[in-house]
């Protein structure tokens, strides 16, 4: 993709994101394309350098189910990963020292879920659809994506996509896996030690819905604070633009994983009967 180095010294700008994890962000600006290159040291942090470089190996996963079987999911992997390759180290100028050798590079993108205060109801709709279909074609590729934010869906040249694969795994090995998430977005089930589900990663996003339709971000809280409010406290109120979509939210946030919505095409179809 780049010839010889980026030359981030007079290219780009660099965001040392997380000092105490070592995480370093640069934003790249190339031949009229813009790129975020995201770099680990193999210093500091072992939990955040596990999770980097199980990162890497999931969009290497991607790529190669792509050479294997382009025809086939090459709609899936476009609609999946942000369009990304990965760089070896020795072609950023200014990298840190004690880098791990390889660098994640991906195409400049915007939140999906950004403020809706200028998109149309048909609009907003829209993109709920796009991120329903995103997590649909994520699963048909075999994985959950474990740690859904607002923030990881994106959209690139009008195409919606999902980034920081950090605590993706394999659907059928979730159990296995240690229950890590981001308390503001985790299903009452994980608070309980319960593995990670396609319907954990549904709750998660019922929780990017409610928050984006109301236009309000909840306040922080601590991690008890957070397990006490999802599994006790949390209730489906919506603005009246939005009180059609309260049924498929209180089912998307059930608190019960049982009472919740099994699958993506179940949450469409309930989408679709009512807008």
């Amino acid at each position: 993709m780049f010839s010889g180095a980026l030359g981030l010294q007079s290219s780009g700008r660099c965001i040392r994101s997380d000092a105490q994890r070592g995480r370093w962000l640069y934003y790249v600006e190339h031949q009229q394309e813009a790129y975020w290159l995201k770099l680990q040291q193999s210093i500091g942090d072992l939990q955040s350098e596990t999770a980097f470089l199980h990162e890497l190996a999931f969009y290497q996963k991607m790529q190669q189910a792509v050479d294997l079987h382009h025809k086939l999911i090459e709609r899936d992997k476009l609609s999946v990963c942000l369009p990304f390759d990965i760089l070896d180290v020795a072609s950023i100028n200014d990298a840190p020292a004690n880098s791990i050798s390889q660098v994640l590079c991906i195409r400049d993108s915007q939140t999906l879920f950004s403020t809706s205060e200028d998109l149309s109801l048909s609009d907003q709709i829209h993109r709920l659809i796009l991120s329903l279909t995103v997590l649909e074609r994520l699963y048909g590729c075999g994985y959950l994506h474990g740690d859904l934010k607002n923030t990881h869906f994106r959209l690139h040249q009008n195409q919606c996509y999902l980034i920081d694969f950090e605590q993706s795994v394999n659907i059928d090995a979730a159990r296995a896996v240690e229950q890590t998430a981001t308390p503001r977005y985790m299903a009452p089930e994980l608070f309980h030690a319960q593995p990670k589900s396609v319907q954990s990663d549904i709750y998660a996003l019922g929780v990017i819905w409610l928050q984006w339709l109301n236009q309000q971000r909840w306040f922080n809280r601590s991690y008890l604070d957070w397990a006490y409010w999802h599994c006790q406290q949390l209730e489906v109120e919506l603005v009246d633009r939005f009180s059609m979509l309260k049924p498929i939210l209180m089912r998307m946030l059930a608190k019960k994983k049982s009472n919740r919505y099994a699958a993506i095409e179940e949450i469409k179809l309930d989408l679709a009967r009512i807008v």
